[in-house]
């Protein structure tokens, strides 16, 4: 790929903000309402620091910053199960927000809690992390935004399937809606008194790739950051990946934080996908740059692996390190070619 004048500035841009990114509206909450009992509990992220406007590639996936909310009440009802579904939200330019909950670890530059792989919380690793469902509709609010600009994704079509379905279009989805000027849409999900596990498709957009992101289960009225690419983001991404050719005419990109049962962003921990392609890559973040070279996970949890091969079917496991002997979560995924998939879920999800 060959690198012109204009991306290197754009990418020297960038590193000039890396240290000092900006709190965005759109993270500095994210709401999941539902208990285990029945009764509403309500979750915020933690308080985040400000500082001057700049876009952080380390804290989010593809360049995107994360916020994630758990119940404000403990992981754990008194019935052992768990009382709220972990949420994640990602945007560009937020790169300091907190995790609500935390567990034994360092604190990473985004706010969030990180943990190594060796004192990760994995004991909830063969349970269901999901809350008592509401009997009837609940509702699902996401914001849609350009992980390198920060724009908001105006006017896209956004669909709605089960996992399962292998192409989310009019034909199959179970609803749809449009992304207002705030890039914002709300979809009804009819849970029926279990959870919906889904995954929405955003097509129609000038300003960004289409994009299939795999949601956590839906149990409860829950709102959710999203955050998307375009072609210039991944000429971007070529500046940092030396030696790489990045294909997205033919093959599709793959991305997403690979975190504990207390949603920490696990430093240390490996991705692998089941493409036999082997032009695919799964690479990480190092010192806020994406970097061929890391091979695991610095203290955000991002991954993003480049040159995937479209398939409907693709394994996506995260691994608590480099030996690979832990799985964390296993996600089945479809790729298309010239789009983003996205994984937002967690742990037994």
């Amino acid at each position: 790929m060959r690198v012109s004048p204009s991306m290197i500035v754009a990418a020297l841009t960038l590193s000039a903000c890396f240290q000092a990114p900006v709190q965005d509206p759109l993270t500095s909450t994210t709401t999941t309402t539902g208990g285990t009992d029945g009764s509403a509990a309500s979750s915020t992220s933690g308080s985040a620091s400000t500082g001057t406007s700049g876009t952080n590639l380390s804290t989010g996936t593809i360049g995107t910053s994360t916020a994630t909310s758990t119940s404000a009440t403990s992981s754990t009802s008194s019935t052992g199960s768990t009382s709220s579904a972990t949420t994640f939200s990602a945007t560009a330019s937020a790169g300091s927000t907190a995790a609500a909950s935390s567990s034994s670890g360092t604190t990473g530059s985004t706010g969030m809690s990180t943990t190594t792989g060796s004192t990760a919380d994995l004991t909830c690793l063969g349970q269901e992390l999901i809350p008592t469902p509401v009997a009837g509709v609940a509702n699902l609010t996401l914001n849609f935004k350009d992980a390198i600009a920060g724009s908001r994704i105006v006017g896209a079509t956004v669909d709605l399937c089960a996992v399962g379905v292998s192409s989310c279009d009019a034909t199959t989805r179970d609803t749809t809606g449009t992304t207002d000027a705030q890039g914002t849409v709300s979809l009804p999900v009819v849970t029926m008194g279990q959870a919906y596990f889904g995954y929405v498709h955003l097509t129609g957009s000038s300003a960004a790739l289409d994009t299939f992101a795999y949601l956590p289960p839906i149990a409860a009225d829950v709102t959710q950051d999203v955050s998307t690419v375009s072609a210039t983001d991944v000429n971007l991404l070529g500046v940092f990946m030396t030696g790489r050719t990045i294909d997205v005419a033919t093959h599709g990109i793959v991305d997403g934080i690979v975190v504990d049962c207390s949603a920490n962003a696990i430093t240390g921990a490996t991705v692998t996908t089941s493409s036999t392609d082997s032009s695919t890559d799964v690479s990480y973040f190092s010192g806020g740059f994406p970097s061929p070279s890391t091979t695991t996970t610095d203290a955000s949890g991002n991954f993003f692996a480049i040159n995937v091969p479209a398939e409907p079917n693709l394994d996506v496991t995260y691994f608590s390190d480099s030996s690979q002997a832990t799985p964390v979560a296993k996600f089945n995924v479809q790729v298309a070619a010239g789009a983003l998939t996205t994984i937002l879920g967690g742990p037994n999800q």
